[in-house]
């Protein structure tokens, strides 16, 4: 029965990736304004959210269990002794993004339901890799066959809306279950949750669909930040006082950062560029 169903998705895969091949490409790149504008939409929702919770009164019991949650998987004493009210903000913010990233934009197929397959057939495609999160090297080719997949997946999602609202539930129990032990109601913050999953959803396809390689970065812990040059990636001091800071290491991963390869219209793909900075708790 479930090898009978997975054949019929191939299929009607396929024959949807011969109907977008055949189609006259009108496709309109967006801007990097429009872009920003997507995922700064997801941030605030995901700021607000988190400010709603009463985050800043997070129980010292709970701390441990929420870093294990989080996008660096780690607030050592270090960084909760910079200011405890202010960053226990920040261990939520972290704790959603996480949820995002994994369940939506880690990669760009993951919107539509289980993805390893794709990202398997695309590394194999054009660049082998043994690393599970590797991305082959941007390339005309390879950046049609993306879109080609995401559009087709987008397709069969519409024929077939329990492909992709499988994982928009799965990551929703997974947050209530998450936050529950911080002060999340269902009643109260059950519209908050619902916008942050629907903005996502669409930064998400986004990402997905756009000639240029666009994908989300998280720094490393100890990375170098300054204020008069950039180093591995575009960063923005998530601390209380974060503009008065100059120089520094990132400490904590708070919302993962953007990085764009092209010029949106599947040309100059060797071109890179940060439109989005990280936001990171930094060593004071």
């Amino acid at each position: 029965m479930l090898e009978r169903r997975y054949k019929q998705e191939k299929e009607l895969l396929y024959s949807l990736q011969k109907d977008v091949l055949s189609r006259v490409d009108r496709y309109q790149p967006k801007s990097d304004t429009e872009i920003q504008k997507e995922f700064n939409d997801a941030k605030l929702a995901v700021l607000g959210f988190s400010k709603s919770l009463g985050s800043d009164a997070v129980p010292e019991a709970l701390q441990q269990y929420l870093s294990g949650l989080a996008l660096s998987e780690d607030m050592n004493d270090k960084v909760w002794g910079l200011n405890k009210r202010w960053n226990a903000k920040l261990l939520v913010e972290s704790v959603i993004w996480k949820t995002l990233y994994r369940g939506f934009l880690k990669d760009p197929f993951r919107i539509y339901g289980p993805s390893d397959d794709y990202m398997v057939t695309w590394r194999e495609l054009f660049e082998e890799g043994q690393d599970k999160d590797f991305y082959p090297t941007p390339s005309e080719l390879s950046e049609q066959w993306r879109i080609i997949t995401a559009k087709s997946l987008d397709a069969l999602c519409h024929r077939d809306s329990k492909l992709s609202n499988d994982v928009a539930i799965g990551m929703k129990r997974f947050l209530e279950q998450s936050l529950g032990p911080i002060g999340y109601q269902p009643e109260q913050h059950k519209d908050e949750l619902n916008h942050i999953i629907t903005s996502a959803r669409k930064l998400a396809k986004t990402l997905s669909t756009q000639k240029a390689r666009l994908r989300l970065f998280l720094p490393a812990i100890g990375e170098h930040y300054s204020t008069k040059k950039v180093y591995d990636h575009k960063l923005e001091p998530a601390n209380k006082y974060g503009d008065e800071l100059e120089r520094g290491e990132v400490l904590f991963v708070v919302a993962p950062g953007l990085r764009k390869w092209g010029d949106g219209n599947g040309c100059s793909l060797g071109t890179v560029k940060d439109v989005i900075a990280a936001k990171v708790l930094i060593s004071e």
